[in-house]
């Protein structure tokens, strides 16, 4: 402490106090800048994130039409593997019926 009687406490200058005090309003528009650099950030990255959600989707509906392609063909293919059993099956059938018929012709009257 200081000499007797003395409470410690110094004077302060207003004047040069308040030069190297910021003011209310300059700490306000520094929170307020602050504020909009992180508000613009995050809005960036909300746009990076939607472009990422529309590639995405893009690429899903290729995929999407890529696979209704090969389906298509398969079913095109399947459908012919149909057809081609349904012959064989008819032509085995004609077969088996002229066999039958040779082993047992009609009787003539």
């Amino acid at each position: 402490m200081g000499p007797a009687g003395s409470t410690g406490y110094k004077p302060v200058d207003l004047a040069k106090s308040a030069a190297t005090t910021p003011s209310r309003q300059s700490i306000h528009r520094a929170l307020i800048s602050e504020t909009l650099k992180k508000v613009q950030r995050g809005i960036a990255d909300l746009l990076n994130a939607v472009a990422d959600v529309r590639q995405d989707t893009r690429a899903i509906k290729d995929e999407i039409v890529s696979l209704r392609t090969i389906m298509g063909e398969f079913i095109k293919t399947d459908a012919r593997r149909e057809t081609d059993y349904l012959h064989l099956a008819a032509r085995v059938d004609r077969i088996e019926r002229r066999l039958a018929d040779d082993e047992h012709p009609p009787a003539h009257v």
